[in-house]
């Protein structure tokens, strides 16, 4: 059977963490998985050996850049004799590519974060430190035998600044087994746990409390919203980060039951089933998962135009997008919405058709698994 290791940065929350959970629940019966964590061990840890798969666990002790890792991936890929590696996430891609130089092992990178030349200038506005990182990983492009990038804008973005060979550059949408969320509707909706009264309006967001995510807008938005309409809202956090703090002071400033930040959740599925509106004001969102599973649930989606969300829905279709920083035509969204209920169910019906068609799980491990026989009789 063929052996394939996964390389991820670390296994704590995260959307690539939990791509890769559901990636290896179907991919488990047709070769041989392992995982290997390089930096710090979260939650996705225990749901990989859940599976029925060795975890390898690098950066228990090491600091986040330490190259001890390196050493520890390479004596793995050759004890194990590893036929292929699937790098997700940045410094996996990098100590990947390296790896590479001492092991003859055919190598996929996944970009789940849409490393364009605008998202390193945001990140990284140091200009040596951004010339750095785009140095090295370049030399992970080089090293790889193809480079998996979620939307057609990324690989255009790829092959101009990157100068890779088109072929090279391979779009496969983020996916999520759509099934699992239908089943979300029947179970006892998680507000009423929280103590927020029925009559209320859910209007949800589920995202790292990161500056990319917007939040800054997000706060614009219930601030107009809550000056337009007098009708008892709720807006509910799912998640956590750097930005809880302002966050946290702006709901003390609202009135009681108004903010909820519920940190990270295992049950995002119920709280997407049982919520009114999905609202994303994200300044950038490579691809936007949580926008799939708004669909699954059967949640109408409000988001931001960055480059995920754009390719996932279709204006007035399946969701309603505005241009990026756009507060108030977000806020008159959130309102029609909230007015207009043959509208909302149309957004529904038309979302879970796209979901179910277009991004469940089985579709890209299809294409995942095409992918790697294709790479592995190019090495033969």
């Amino acid at each position: 059977m063929i052996r394939i290791l996964h390389v991820i940065d670390h296994s704590e929350a995260g959307g690539a963490q939990k791509l890769l959970r559901d990636l290896l629940a179907y991919q488990r019966n047709d070769f041989s998985l392992q995982v290997a964590v390089l930096g710090k061990t979260g939650s996705y840890s225990a749901d990989y050996r859940a599976l029925g798969l060795q975890v390898f666990e690098f950066g228990l002790k090491q600091g986040r850049w330490s190259i001890v890792p390196l050493f520890n991936l390479i004596k793995l890929i050759q004890e194990q004799h590893i036929d292929l590696i699937h790098a997700h996430l940045f410094r996996s891609v990098i100590l990947s590519g390296i790896a590479t130089h001492r092991v003859a092992c055919p190598l996929i990178l996944h970009d789940h974060t849409s490393l364009s030349p605008k998202v390193l200038e945001f990140f990284f506005p140091n200009f040596p430190i951004r010339f750095a990182y785009n140095a090295v990983y370049r030399h992970a492009l080089a090293r790889a035998a193809r480079v998996v990038v979620l939307t057609p804008n990324t690989r255009t973005d790829y092959l101009r600044y990157y100068q890779i060979a088109g072929d090279k550059a391979v779009v496969l949408p983020n996916a999520i087994p759509v099934h699992s969320f239908r089943a979300a509707s029947e179970v006892d909706s998680p507000y009423h746990a929280l103590g927020i009264p029925p009559n209320r309006k859910i209007i949800l967001t589920a995202a790292r409390l990161a500056a990319e995510k917007g939040w800054e807008t997000w706060i614009k938005v219930v601030g107009r919203v809550l000056q337009m309409t007098q009708e008892p809202l709720t807006f509910v956090i799912a998640g956590t980060g750097t930005m809880l703090g302002p966050l946290q002071e702006f709901a003390a400033l609202q009135p009681p039951g108004t903010v909820f930040l519920l940190g990270q959740r295992q049950d995002i599925p119920a709280l997407l089933a049982h919520a009114d509106i999905f609202l994303l004001t994200s300044r950038f969102e490579p691809f936007g998962i949580v926008l799939l599973e708004a669909m699954a649930a059967g949640c109408p989606i409000i988001s931001t135009r960055a480059d995920g969300p754009q390719t996932i829905i279709t204006h007035g279709v399946d969701g309603l997008l505005a241009d990026v920083g756009d507060a108030g035509g977000l806020a008159a969204m959130v309102m029609q919405l909230l007015r207009e209920p043959t509208l909302r169910s149309g957004l529904i019906q038309q979302g879970f058709k796209k979901v179910s068609t277009q991004y469940d799980m089985p579709r890209l491990v299809s294409s995942i698994n095409s992918l790697y026989h294709q790479v592995l009789s190019e090495k033969s």
